[in-house]
Parts: structure tokens; sequence; C-alpha cells
């Protein structure tokens, strides 16, 4: 699965319909010689048959290859199990994606999966889907998923997962699939925490399916203050869960501007008091660095200047020494030379701060140094009326909530949140560009907040298809007459 370029709401445009293709040998026995090779070096007991597939997945029965283990020799001559199999997908000659669907997954053969995928990097996606796999495994998958490619995971149908669940989160991960996996709204606390605000370099997940689960209002609490400081996740998926207008509601006031509670004004404050101790830091370590530079020019320039009056006088008085002069052992040039060092070495270390000009550098290079500070309670916060305001979670754009127990009312709070970031923000790829209410919810089909609704919508979105056309275009190399 390809990462959207603004939200997966671009990705549920209609799609060509998978088509089946033999690929040349030599490519599909490069894929299965390694995986097969893998198997056996991690004892995998049951060794899994290969299907190739061009382009999406076919939901249709696999086709699985001829194998070229004979399980007899393994099992001794009983019957074998039957071979589980893989689906790889393939796009231009390449395996994009790794599907294993409806068979239990040995331990084993996730690290010979892995093993494999590390001679692979243009697979970028791992569908592990109903195969009954343990807390074990997950923990496993949070260990090898950093060092692979995979950035796309599915574990649809898993229900045993929820206790590790949470370490899956800012693991590097851009796609999170956790449909039918009996999540609660206890399970889903412990996951929210992992949402809150991290340093981008780790929190890079775009987005999260959470549909057909057990998740409630408080699970919609969780998610709702995961979302305060939360500016990675594009589109969040609630589709077929337990959720009513008081856990809409709580995700209608977040895309809306919210007002700091006291922790994060605490929180505030601790950061820009942090980076201003920082600052002052690399400050004082910059202004010794250029003292002890300036020093050390200085001596230099003394010195210089010191020896070139010194044999200036000793020039001048060479041959004139009495025998009195000459039984002192030190000439009085020497003592003289060496008595303006010291001083002049006492005058160096009485100025040792630097011009304007030179401060004004100084500062300059030190505030490059000190990252600003990106976190949306510092750095997305206005002042209103002695109050700490966030002007909200504008960086999701696409949330389903279909097939809940929401009514109209909360309708009319994503309408009021859609509206103040229609005026808010200028950019039009900031805030929310699709919102599925429909169907599965107690509301008219012929509900004119809904349709005033989707209009606000629609005219969001057409603003952001034509910046990007207008991007593209300025992006464009200019077309250069031809020559006559």
């Amino acid at each position: 699965m390809r990462s959207p370029n603004f939200s997966v709401h671009r990705a549920s445009k209609a799609k060509a319909s998978p088509r089946k293709s033999r690929l040349g040998s030599a490519e599909v026995a490069d894929f299965k010689t390694v995986l097969l090779r893998t198997c056996r070096h991690e004892d995998v007991m049951v060794i899994p048959t290969l299907q190739k597939l061009q382009g999406e997945w076919d939901r249709q029965a696999p086709e699985p290859y001829s194998q070229e283990v004979e399980h007899e020799e393994i099992f001794g001559g009983c019957a074998p199990p039957v071979p589980p199999v893989i689906q790889v997908i393939y796009e231009e000659q390449a395996p994009i994606q790794v599907i294993c669907k409806g068979f239990y997954v040995e331990y084993a053969l996730i690290h010979a999966l892995f093993a494999a995928l590390s001679s692979f990097p243009t697979i970028t996606a791992l569908k592990i889907e109903d195969c009954c796999i343990s807390n074990e495994v997950v923990c496993t998958l949070a260990v090898l998923i950093p060092e692979s490619p995979i950035v796309d995971l599915s574990l649809d149908g898993n229900v045993d997962i929820a206790r590790d669940l949470p370490m899956l989160f800012n693991i590097g991960l851009h796609h999170l699939s956790l449909r039918r996996c009996s999540l609660t709204d206890e399970v889903m606390q412990k996951i929210c925490k992992e949402l809150e605000y991290n340093p981008r370099k780790t929190q890079k997940l775009l987005s999260l399916n959470l549909n057909m689960n057990c998740i409630g209002d408080e699970g919609c609490l969780a998610l709702a203050r995961a979302l305060r400081s939360n500016r990675t996740l594009v589109s969040l998926s609630l589709c077929g869960n337990w959720i009513t207008d008081e856990g809409a509601c709580y995700l209608a006031d977040v895309i809306s501007k919210f007002r700091l509670t006291h922790e994060e004004i605490m929180l505030r404050r601790r950061r820009n008091f942090d980076r201003l101790l920082s600052r002052k830091t690399i400050l004082d370590k910059a202004l010794e660095t250029w003292r002890t530079k300036s020093e050390i020019e200085k001596l230099k320039m003394v010195d210089r200047i010191a020896g070139k009056r010194a044999r200036s006088m000793e020039a001048g008085q060479k041959g004139t020494l009495s025998s009195r002069e000459k039984r002192r052992g030190m000439s009085y040039s020497e003592k003289s030379r060496s008595k303006r060092k010291s001083e002049a070495r006492e005058r160096a270390t009485l100025i040792p701060e630097p011009s304007p000009t030179e401060m004004k550098d100084i500062l300059h290079w030190v505030d490059s140094e000190v990252e600003l500070d990106d976190h949306p309670f510092v750095a997305e916060v206005e002042l209103d009326n002695c109050e700490y305001y966030c002007r909200g979670c504008w960086r999701l754009g696409n949330l389903n909530l279909a097939y809940n127990r929401i009514t109209e009312h909360t309708v009319g709070r994503f309408l009021e949140a859609v509206c103040y970031q229609d005026q808010a923000f200028s950019n039009p790829r900031r805030g929310l560009l699709r919102l599925v209410i429909q169907p599965g919810n107690a509301i008219p089909r012929d509900s004119c907040p809904v349709a005033e609704l989707n209009c606000v919508l629609q005219a969001r979105c057409r603003k952001e298809t034509t910046s990007e056309q207008v991007l593209d275009v300025s992006q464009q190399p200019e077309k250069r007459p031809p020559k006559k």
C-alpha cells in the first residue's frame, strides 16, 4: 500500500481490478529461494508456498506454486499438514507486499520472513491477518520492524494481541490496521499514551484503522487527549464501534480551538525554560570559545610586535655593551622585552568581550544551533483573555465514524469545528477534509446539517485540489521557445 499524498481519502478512489500475471521465473526464484532458505535456517515446521500477484491483492482462492520441499521427509511419511500460502504482490517486476492470511503463523516463520525481507527493500507492506498470533509475536514484530523496510502493517482479525499493542507505535510505521482485534476502552487508553506528542523522528504514524472493535466513549476520550498534541496522524477510522454522541463530540472539540489545562500550561512553561537554559549553555560555550581564540590571537600579535621591537633595539645597541652589562647575563633590552610582553598579556586579558558586530554574529549562530520547539502547546498557542488556547488538531484530514451510535446533534458540533478551521487556516491542506458519518448512524439521509457539512468539506477539497495544481505548475520547468 502506498503512502497517501495528503490523506487516506485520496487512496479510496476506484482502482483497477486486480490482475494475476506470471512474472519472470528468475525474479520469482530469487524471493522464493531466499524465503525457503531462511525457513530451513529457522527450523520452520511447515514450509509455506508462494502465490505471486501483479498489482493489488486478489481475494480469490490462492493458487500455490509447486513445493520444492518434500514434507514426507519432515513428518516421517505421515500425511503432512496443508502448507500455508503466502501471497506476494509485485509491481513492475519488484515485490512490494507480503500477505499472510488465514493460517497459523509459527513464531519461527516470523523470523524467517523478516530475514528474507532484509534482501528485498522494495517490500514495504506486511499483512498478517486472521493468523491467531499471540503477544509474543507482537513483541517480535516490534523488535524486527525498525530494522526492516516495513512501514505498512496490518494485523486484522487477531484478537489476542491487545496487551503488547502499544509497542507497535513509534517504531517507524506509517500505516497500522487493527480491524477486528476486539480492542476495548481499556486497551485504547494504553495505546493512546503512545499516540501523544513525540519527536517527529520517531513518531511517523499517518493512518490508523480501528474498524469493527469494541471502542466506546471512553476510548474516544483517550483518542481526543492524544490528538491534542499529535500532529502526525492524518487518517483515523473508527467505523463499526460503540461510539455515541458523547464520544464523537470529544473528537469534534479537539479539531477546533481548545483551552489548555493546568497540566498543559505547566508543560509549556517547562519546555520554554528548558529551551532558554539550553540556549544559555550554548551561548556560554560560544563566548568561551571566542575569548580563548581572541586571547591566543592577541598574544601572538603581542609576541610579534615585541619581537620586532627587541630585534630593532638589539640591532641599534649591538657592539656598544659595556663590560658591566656583559657580566649581568641578560641584557637590558631582553628584560625590557619580557616586561613589555607581560604587560601586553595583562592588557589583553582586560578586554575579553566581543564587539557589537561580533556579538551579533555569535547570537545569530547560537539561535541557529538551538532547535525550535515544535510541541503544539508551545508553537501553536495564543493568549486570549489571560487564557492559553491551542489552534486544534489541524493535521487530521480523514475521519470515519460510520456505523456507530451517533445522532444529528454531533453533526452540528463538527460543522462548527470545520467552519472554524476554514477561517483559521488559510492553507487548505490544514484541517478536516473528509468526514464519513453516514450510513449506519441515527441520522436522516436528508439531514440539513449533514448537507451543509458536506458542502463545506467539498469546498475545502476543491481549494486543496486547486492549490496542488498550482503547486505542480509552479514546479514544472519553464518551456523555452523554439529557436528560429
